[in-house]
C-alpha cells in the first residue's frame, strides 16, 4: 500500500535523538453486495422443523479506512513503533481492551508486540487466504469453512506476542486475557475499568514455530503451533436437532485446545498455494478437525484466488468455499470481485443450511 509521509524528513525531537517517522495511509471501497440463504431449522417455539429462504438484494456498499504508522529508534538501537486503525476509532479510549492499535519494541533479541495483533499460531501459519487479491466485503473469506484466526479473539482482543527469527526459523509465543464478569474497580485517573470477577485469570495462549526456505523457482514454508483457551470462542457454524444442541466445531465458554500444522509454496511465476490442518480438542463436546486449502495466481494485471475449508466431527460437516478476482487499474485503484458459499450438513437430522454472498466494486489505496 502506498504510504504518504507526513514529514519529508525524519522528525527529530532534540539533538542526538534517533529519528522518528509518522506516516499515514488509507483505502476506500465502493460497489454492490448481496447474498442469499436457504435451509431447514428447528423452531423451538413451534416444536417443529421449518424451511426458510431469504435473499439479500443487491445494495450499495462503501467503506473508508485510514491507518497511522509511527516508528522510531533509540540511541542504543532499540526500535519501537505503533499503528492506529481509524476504523476502530470508537474503541481508542479503552486502554484495557482491543482498541484498534498496535505497539511494539524490537531488538536483536526479538520483537514484543501488544494490541490488535495475531496470536502465535496465527502469526506463524500461512492460512488458506494465500494469494488473495481481496474483495470489498471479504465475501471470499466470510464463508463458514474459512479458518484464519484460530482461537484469537476468545478474550478481550488485546494480544501480547513475542516473536524471534533466526536464519530461516521463527518462534512465537502469545497471551490474550479474558474479561471478567464481576464488579468494576476505579482507575487512578477516574472512570471504571473492565469488569473483574472469578474468571479474570482466564487466558488464551499460543506457541508456534515456522521454517521458510528457498529453491530455484521460489520459496516454501512449514509451521506447527498450539493454542489453548480457558474460555474459547469460535465464530462459525452450528445447528440444532429437535431442540437438542448439536455442536459442529463450535465452542463458547469451554476449554479448547487447537493443534495446527501448515505448509505453503510461493513460486516466482505468480502461483502460490497453502494447506492447513487443525485438530480441536473440546472439553465438553466431540472433538473436531479442520482442513483448509487455498491458491492464488497473479499474471499481468490480474490476480485470482480460490479457497476451500471443511470442519467435521462425528455428527456433522460444515464447509465452504470462496473465490475472488482482481484487476489492477494502476495508481492504487483495483477492480475486485468476491464470492463465498457455505453449507451445514447434520447427520440423522432434517436441519440443513446453504448460503452465499458476493460483492463487486472498486478499491482505492492511498
Amino acid at each position: 500500500m502506498k504510504k504518504v509521509l507526513l514529514a519529508s524528513t525524519a522528525l527529530v525531537a532534540f539533538a542526538g535523538a534517533a529519528a522518528a517517522e509518522v506516516s499515514i495511509s488509507g483505502n476506500a471501497e465502493m460497489g454492490i453486495v448481496g447474498g442469499s440463504a436457504e435451509g431447514t431449522i428447528f423452531d423451538e417455539d413451534a416444536g417443529e422443523f421449518r424451511d426458510f429462504d431469504v435473499t439479500a438484494p443487491a445494495q450499495f456498499f462503501n467503506d473508508v479506512d485510514v491507518d497511522f504508522d509511527m516508528s522510531g529508534e533509540t540511541d542504543g538501537g532499540l526500535a519501537f513503533g505503533a499503528s492506529v486503525d481509524l476504523d476502530e476509532a470508537p474503541n481508542l479510549g479503552n486502554e484495557l481492551d482491543d482498541m484498534g492499535i498496535t505497539v511494539f519494541i524490537s531488538s536483536d533479541f526479538g520483537t514484543l508486540t501488544m494490541g490488535d495483533t495475531d496470536g502465535a499460531l496465527d502469526f506463524v501459519t500461512q492460512d488458506m487466504g494465500i494469494g488473495n487479491p481481496g474483495s470489498i466485503n471479504d465475501a471470499e473469506t466470510e464463508h463458514l469453512g474459512y479458518l484464519g484466526a484460530w482461537l484469537d479473539g476468545s478474550g478481550d482482543g488485546q494480544i501480547v506476542r513475542y516473536d524471534y527469527t533466526f536464519d530461516a526459523f521463527t518462534f512465537a509465543l502469545s497471551v490474550e486475557q479474558h474479561p471478567g464478569d464481576g464488579e468494576t474497580f476505579p482507575l487512578v485517573n477516574g472512570g471504571d475499568s473492565g469488569a473483574i470477577g472469578e474468571d479474570d485469570n482466564d487466558i488464551t495462549w499460543a506457541v508456534g514455530f515456522a521454517y521458510q526456505g528457498e529453491f530455484g523457482g521460489g520459496s516454501w514454508g512449514a509451521s506447527i503451533g498450539y493454542q489453548y483457551s480457558d474460555d474459547a470462542t469460535l465464530n462459525f457454524g452450528g445447528g440444532a436437532d429437535e431442540g437438542d444442541e448439536v455442536t459442529i466445531a463450535f465452542a463458547t465458554g469451554e476449554e479448547t485446545a487447537a493443534t495446527g500444522v501448515g505448509g505453503f509454496i510461493d513460486l516466482d511465476n505468480g502461483f502460490s498455494a497453502a494447506i492447513t490442518y487443525t485438530y480441536f480438542d473440546f472439553e465438553d463436546a466431540d472433538d473436531a478437525d479442520h482442513i483448509g486449502i487455498g491458491a492464488g495466481y497473479t499474471f499481468d494485471a490480474w490476480s485470482v484466488h480460490a479457497n476451500y475449508g471443511v470442519w467435521s466431527n462425528d455428527d456433522a460437516t460444515v464447509d465452504g468455499w470462496g473465490i475472488s478476482a482482481g484487476y489492477d487499474l494502476g495508481g492504487g485503484a483495483s477492480l475486485l470481485f468476491g464470492y463465498g458459499d457455505s453449507s451445514i450438513d447434520i447427520d440423522d437430522s432434517d436441519a440443513e443450511f446453504d448460503g452465499s454472498n458476493y460483492s463487486f466494486g472498486l478499491s482505492f489505496a492511498f
